[in-house]
């Protein structure tokens, strides 16, 4: 695949590196210097690393070339120490005055971006005089590739796919950031494809590629690129044919191209050569989607052909309403929402298993205003529940997390019935409160022996793995441990700490025994938050903090609740942005800094500064201010 630069990605390896993506090893993260970077005369006889040998680069030594083109060339790094792998775009001596200006300009702008769905740039530099820009590497698949083998896609995972873009549009069009001490609001993408889209193998999908990233207000001034740079198959009619400036409703042309392949597994312009294709473009002869495949949702077809219409004006007004529209497609088709339902299929893909979506509610449940969270986890909360949450005391811990729910979020519908006793709802905050705020005392390692186990060999076998992080060797072995101690609580535990709460093993660990141990409902609200059942998620924290834990030293175990406390109510916020759940959010990772105050080398230190940092930025960009 190409980027914008002529940058082929290589596809040697199963799960290829094919793009920039936001990595959740972030504990080694730097601030962002790009004054360093500004035209200079580069001698052009420098010899570039070839990717054989361990050379010093940015902030690790070269283990090999991911991709190269006429422009710079693409390296992997590895930081032994931090034990991380990163990718590194170096520009090639014989670039041209217009390659190096794109490049600072998409690297600037990169650098002061937060979003999921949007590469996060670590540093800038230069090496012999060239410029550089170090970001994380991924392994996953483009929306080409899927195109390619698997199209058409099922409707709801166009619809999900469709939503994520939608999303990251919203944010790319109203951010704020600066450049050349010039202040902007919003900014174009103008290069969306299905090369630059990728499902990353930890469920997300990225926007890649912001190489013909254009701030709106020098788009209204005509300062864009012109289409010689852009692709013609996805590329907006105003801008191939200079007819208008560009707006956020060129973006949209291109998502419009981007769902028909994906609905219909064919292109909108199909043409065998660029005169073809052009030819195509002028006479703008969209073939009818519903004649491809009749089965295609009637809505979901109208959706695509107005996103495609020729005049911008004829098209949705911002990604928000089409990001709307397609949710009214997709819970017609599915339960689960496009974030779940795009880390089911990278989760099936990575293990080649089958991809079967989870049916729609056969109740019209409502749909709740913030991703994640639908009416069949309270209505039917019991069914979810009793999954990890099997004692006696199961209706006072369902209604502790309604009221959470109803007290932040009264706009969703409870069940009334556990409420008649007790009608004073609280906070999340008031709930989450609840935490003995005991003082803690850091420990250098996150779980400690405190038990005197019994079958000393396996044991022992399971510790030494964890303590010398060999997770790999632990999984494995778990699956040689006699059927008969399979589901003992060190087994099960070790289990747990060693796996991504995606994992098939960790799902398993969980569903084999239900155990009284604040260790264990810890890693169930991990499971909560992957699945982002925020309300069960902080439930599950309450338990764990009011449980015993036979394996794990208390004060330990109490740190990485407040840590993960705060992840749930950051992440409630980003699905629901509104000031009171900011709020929550930025106190609870303060809560965790008071704690840390004596240790802020710790990475849940340098996670909570990162993290309050990081909602500061959003708040800017969504116009909320906060004290």
């Amino acid at each position: 695949m190409h980027n914008n630069d002529g940058l082929q990605v290589s596809k040697t390896e199963s799960h290829h590196p094919a793009g920039f993506v936001i990595s959740q090893d972030n504990e080694d993260e730097v601030l962002i210097e790009t004054s360093g970077l500004q035209k200079q005369n580069y001698e052009s006889d420098i010899i570039l690393p070839d990717g054989t040998q361990p050379i010093m680069l940015s902030s690790g030594h070269i283990s090999g070339i991911l991709g190269h083109g006429g422009a710079a060339v693409l390296y992997e790094i590895r930081n032994k120490e931090l034990g991380f792998y990163r990718a590194v775009k170096l520009l090639r001596p014989n670039h041209t005055e217009d390659s190096l200006s794109r490049f600072l300009k998409e690297f600037k702008l990169c650098s002061q971006l937060s979003h999921p769905n949007i590469p996060v740039v670590h540093t800038v530099g230069r090496w012999n005089g060239l410029p550089f820009i170090e970001m994380e590497k991924v392994t996953g698949f483009s929306l080409l590739e899927m195109i390619t083998k698997f199209a058409p896609l099922p409707v709801a995972l166009v619809t999900a796919i469709g939503i994520s873009i939608c999303k990251a549009l919203d944010y790319i069009h109203h951010c704020k950031y600066e450049i050349d001490n010039k202040h902007y609001h919003g900014f174009l993408h103008l290069d969306l494809k299905p090369s630059n889209i990728m499902l990353a193998d930890i469920g997300v999908l990225k926007i890649l590629d912001f190489g013909m990233a254009t701030p709106i207000q020098d788009a209204r001034e005509g300062l864009h690129p012109d289409s010689s740079i852009g692709t013609a198959q996805y590329i907006a009619p105003e801008i191939l044919f200079n007819r208008s400036v560009p707006d956020a409703r060129s973006d949209l042309f291109s998502l419009g191209c981007i769902l028909y392949e994906l609905a219909t597994g064919s292109r909108v312009f199909n043409g065998t050569s660029p005169d073809a294709i052009t030819k195509m473009r002028k006479s703008h002869l969209v073939p009818s989607i519903k004649r491809i495949d009749k089965n295609i949702p009637d809505q979901l077809a109208r959706i695509i052909e107005r996103c495609l219409s020729f005049e911008k004006t004829h098209r949705p007004d911002d990604s928000l309403s089409v990001k709307q529209q397609l949710e009214k497609v997709h819970y017609k088709h599915t339960k689960d929402s496009a974030d779940d339902i795009i880390a089911l299929y990278t989760s099936k893909r990575k293990y080649n298993e089958p991809f079967i979506i989870p049916p729609p509610q056969k109740k019209s449940p409502a749909v709740f205003l913030y991703a994640g969270i639908t009416a069949g986890l309270l209505l039917g909360g019991s069914v979810a529940l009793n999954v990890f949450v099997k004692r006696d005391d199961f209706s006072t811990f369902k209604l502790s997390v309604q009221q959470s729910l109803n007290s932040v979020f009264p706009f969703i519908p409870v069940d009334t019935s556990l409420l008649i006793e007790q009608r004073n709802n609280k906070l999340i905050t008031e709930i989450v409160d609840s935490f003995q705020l005991a003082d803690f005392m850091v420990s250098n390692a996150f779980y400690q022996d405190s038990a005197d186990i019994g079958y000393p060999e396996i044991i022992n076998s399971l510790k030494s793995k964890w303590i010398n992080h060999e997770y790999d060797a632990l999984k494995a072995y778990v699956l040689t441990i006699p059927e008969k101690f399979a589901k003992r609580k060190e087994v099960i535990l070790y289990t747990l700490r060693s796996s991504g709460s995606n994992d098939p093993e960790f799902v398993d660990a969980l569903d084999a025994v239900t155990l009284n141990d604040g260790e264990y409902y810890f890693h169930t609200s991990r499971y909560m938050l992957s699945k982002k059942r925020y309300a069960e998620a902080l439930g599950c924290l309450l338990k764990a903090e009011e449980l015993p834990s036979e394996l794990i030293d208390k004060r330990s175990l109490g740190l990485e609740i407040f840590r993960y406390r705060a992840r749930i109510l950051t992440a409630v916020f980003r699905d629901n942005p509104q000031t009171e759940n900011l709020i929550v959010a930025v106190n609870a990772w303060e809560t965790l800094l008071a704690i840390l105050k004596d240790s802020p080398h710790l990475p849940q230190a340098r996670e909570a500064v990162k993290e309050k940092e990081n909602l500061a930025s959003e708040a800017a960009w969504r116009g909320i201010s906060f004290n």
